[in-house]
């Protein structure tokens, strides 16, 4: 409703919306009278919903992490002395990690450009190696089997499920 009153939604633009499960879930049904704005700012949307199967391994990792007070401390320590202040208030054992597909594709991302630079045989390339590289990687993700197309690098959208 926001983006429809300071004018990015309604009429002559288009919007691709993921994952909004408040109004994608079966049986939901946006009442026109009480939500008209929000009725009128997802007109002519196309909401994809990115499906993924739950990855044990990760999602037990990805709490052992923030559980982890050597990993609290590394985090910690590699920042200068100064900019620690910021944390203090901060306990990352109380914060509960948000494992969406989002969680999935950015460790797969970061895990991409990992691969890619670990194959590539000089210590210093340029972007160009680089982006070759990455178009050659492949390997089993969390959010499933990941594979670039080699001419646009784009992921090959085929092993990605959605709705």
């Amino acid at each position: 409703e926001s983006a429809h009153d300071i004018g990015l939604v309604g009429e002559d633009y288009v919007w691709f919306l993921a994952s909004i499960d408040e109004i994608t879930e079966q049986g939901y049904a946006l009442d026109r009278t009480k939500q008209a704005k929000l009725v009128d700012a997802i007109r002519g949307a196309i909401v994809m919903n990115m499906h993924r199967n739950v990855h044990p391994t990760f999602e037990v990792e990805l709490s052992r992490l923030q559980n982890s007070y050597e990993f609290r401390s590394f985090f910690l320590e590699s920042h200068p002395p100064e900019d620690r202040a910021v944390y203090d208030d901060i306990d990352l054992s109380s914060i509960t990690p948000l494992i969406s597909h989002f969680s999935y594709n950015s460790y797969d991302a970061v895990m991409t450009l990992g691969i890619a630079a670990c194959q590539i045989e000089e210590n210093l390339f340029k972007g160009e190696d680089y982006y070759t590289q990455i178009k050659k990687t492949k390997f089993e993700g969390a959010s499933g089997r990941v594979v670039f197309d080699h001419l646009s690098g784009t992921r090959i959208y085929q092993r990605l499920k959605y709705s």
